[in-house]
């Protein structure tokens, strides 16, 4: 007969006891929730998109868009002002102010204006800003301080502002905001607009807004600049109701453009991007950023961010980091866009380039 010794007493033990808790320890199974298992990183979201490039005009005139709005993959809106010639070749002074995104191709629509407020005169003035209730309830403002809507096949009537309007952020229909050039700020309320004080001269160039889900209040941040002009000015306005009050601007560039934000996540951009995470706070630039002007920044969620600027940029956030589209991914050109927008797999860019407006389509693989 065999006796254990203690030394081998002592790793039947160990082995036991290991064996023990290799049953006791939670595994990581693939298919299995595990408490336990280390974090795999952030949410992502694609960088891949198929980028189509639409221009249009060009030889009758500066073409241009400043606006852009995304109902749904088929149906898409830029607005601004489109030259082309007439029938005999000759240019054609009425513009193409509003084009229409069908899934494939743009469309160019005329809206007309008033001329003047209290004539009965109309024009396709050049058209600014646009906001889209839903497919049938287009809103679209004009250089000349007028705004009209759309229903996707014939435009209502013309409001006159007591504003000027570059760009429109709306809870509904009857709580709508536009800001614009020397600080103007209107509200419409569904009957009436009234001209908001803002406290600046400055030229307010962008606008956002989120409402407060416990509340149903809207809060909105605005901002303003005199860009590169001298002297230079900035101005970070929030918006609550019908009061303005100015915050801190501290760490942003004199020349801003663009705003968007979510509930603890704020962005500006314009001479650089700028994040912060409360309105009050110093704002951080981010350094990873290329060295070209940024005029326009929207995004689905926190990791499904585009930023738009001059000399065709383009960058995406996808919750981890940015992607700059270079010419391998889309064309580079002389020219800027100057306004973009994001919803689910589509995002739409538009400015102009040479003489001519210029719009490009991404669709996400």
């Amino acid at each position: 007969m065999k006796f254990f010794t203690g030394n081998m007493m002592r790793s039947v033990s160990l082995l036991a006891s290991s064996l023990l808790l290799l049953f006791l320890i939670p595994s990581c199974h693939k298919n299995e929730p595990c408490t336990t298992c280390p974090p795999s990183g952030p949410d992502t979201t694609s960088h891949s998109f198929n980028f189509t490039q639409f221009t249009f005009g060009g030889n009758a005139g500066s073409s241009y868009f400043n606006d852009v709005a995304i109902i749904n993959d088929s149906l898409a809106y830029a607005v601004g002002a489109v030259y082309l010639t007439d029938s005999l070749g000759n240019p054609d002074p009425n513009a193409y102010n509003l084009a229409e995104w069908n899934g494939y191709n743009w469309q160019l629509l005329r809206i007309e204006f008033l001329t003047f407020c209290g004539q009965s005169g109309t024009t396709s003035a050049p058209a600014e800003a646009i906001w889209c209730f839903n497919d049938s309830d287009v809103w679209i403002a004009s250089s000349n301080s007028q705004i009209t809507t759309w229903n996707g096949k014939s435009q209502g009537a013309i409001m006159c502002l007591p504003v000027s309007v570059s760009k429109m952020w709306a809870v509904n229909k009857n709580a709508l905001y536009t800001v614009g050039p020397l600080g103007q700020i209107g509200f419409y309320d569904g009957a009436t607009w009234t001209k908001i004080e803002s406290g600046t001269t400055l030229d307010i160039r962008g606008l956002w807004g989120v409402v407060d889900p416990m509340t149903g209040e809207p809060s909105l941040v605005a901002v303003a600049s005199n860009g590169a002009m001298i002297p230079q000015g900035k101005k970070l306005l929030s918006v609550q109701g019908l009061t303005v009050s100015a915050v801190s601007d501290s760490g942003l560039a004199y020349s801003i453009s663009g705003t968007w934000f979510l509930p603890g996540q704020y962005y500006v951009v314009g001479d650089g991007l700028f994040t912060t995470a409360a309105l009050g706070q110093v704002w951080r630039e981010d350094s990873t950023q290329p060295l070209l002007y940024k005029n326009a920044i929207r995004g689905n969620a926190a990791n499904d961010i585009v930023v738009a600027g001059s000399y065709g940029l383009l960058s995406h956030y996808n919750g981890s980091s940015w992607k700059q589209y270079t010419g391998a991914d889309i064309p580079s050109f002389n020219g800027e866009y100057t306004a973009v927008d994001m919803k689910g797999h589509m995002l739409v860019a538009a400015g102009w380039m040479d003489q001519k407006a210029v719009v490009l389509v991404g669709l996400r693989k």
